[in-house]
């Protein structure tokens, strides 16, 4: 074992060993902070305003006591549709990257730029540039960019929607055990919490993880996981064509592969998303009063989560 290999399984064996709780905490504040100043350095090189993350934080605390709805793209949002949606605009919701192909214009957007220019995601903003988006006025969420690509892709944006754009950071949890996740979350969240506006969100490479941590850093309790099927890789613009007609697209590629989705698998993130949202339920259930709820009993989250009662 090398030099490096040595520190490295050290450091992991005083994060999460017996009396690691306070160091690993310590390293997500730290983490934290300093994704904070690259978020604002970023904003800066993509010419959006600061003020604007005031301004959507007010107004959707001022909502905290509606249902917030995290709106995935999976072929389960078809089912019982009209009747869901219908609940839906009565709450807070957010529709995560592909979701501007999807006919509902939610409270807001959320976006993760992509470092390739050829990629199917790369032209999303633009598709916001629709007369019932901008006369929604929607919040645009961006996960800070990284390249000068990724600015670009900001700069896709319908100038109506630039001065309701805001872009927000992710900091992962520096534990690997799976037993420390309940506490772990609850801890980093209610650190989150206290930092006004929320620029930085809990990750665990999941958009629904890091739109869980913004919802409950607004104040939310009550969140219902709509299209997060993460069990298949069919969307709803697949089993339902008629949205990419509507867009003027032939054909849309997700990027996912293999036959579940890409945030189930640990080899390339700290944990599978479906034990971290397990973690934020169980850590923060009891104590703060957090409900999450599958928006289908198919979904992999209906294994244990309760199904949202859409009656």
């Amino acid at each position: 074992m090398n030099l490096r290999s040595y520190v490295r399984l050290a450091s992991r064996q005083a994060l999460d060993g017996p009396l690691g709780n306070g160091l690993r905490d310590q390293v997500f504040r730290f983490e934290v902070a300093r994704e904070a100043k690259y978020v604002a350095a970023q904003r800066k090189l993509a010419g959006l305003m600061a003020s604007t993350e005031k301004m959507v934080t007010q107004e959707l605390r001022s909502r905290v006591g509606d249902t917030f709805f995290i709106l995935g793209s999976g072929s389960s949002v078809e089912d019982d549709a009209a009747n869901r949606f219908r609940v839906i605009s009565q709450g807070v919701s957010v529709g995560i990257n592909a979701w501007v192909l999807h006919d509902f214009v939610p409270t807001m957007y959320s976006f993760e730029p992509v470092p390739s220019r050829e990629s199917d995601h790369y032209k999303t903003l633009s598709l916001l540039n629709r007369p019932e988006v901008l006369s929604a006025m929607p919040a645009i969420l961006v996960l800070r960019p990284r390249t000068n690509t990724e600015i670009d892709q900001i700069r896709q944006l319908p100038e109506p929607l630039i001065a309701r754009t805001m872009l927000y950071g992710r900091v992962a949890m520096p534990t690997r055990a799976l037993r420390h996740l309940p506490r772990d979350t609850a801890v980093s969240l209610k650190h989150l919490e206290a930092l006004t506006p929320p620029v930085v969100t809990m990750d665990s490479g999941a958009s629904i993880v890091r739109m869980t941590s913004l919802a409950f850093q607004l104040g939310f309790r009550k969140i219902v996981y709509v299209g997060v099927d993460l069990n298949h890789t069919e969307y709803f613009w697949e089993r339902n064509s008629s949205y990419l007609q509507k867009r003027g697209i032939a054909s849309f590629e997700s990027g996912q592969k293999g036959s579940h989705h890409e945030t189930l698998n640990a080899d390339t993130r700290p944990f599978p998303v479906t034990d971290v949202i397990r973690g934020m339920s169980d850590g923060l259930g009891v104590e703060a009063g957090l409900q999450l709820y599958s928006g289908s009993p198919g979904s992999e989250l209906a294994r244990f989560l309760p199904v949202f009662p859409w009656e």
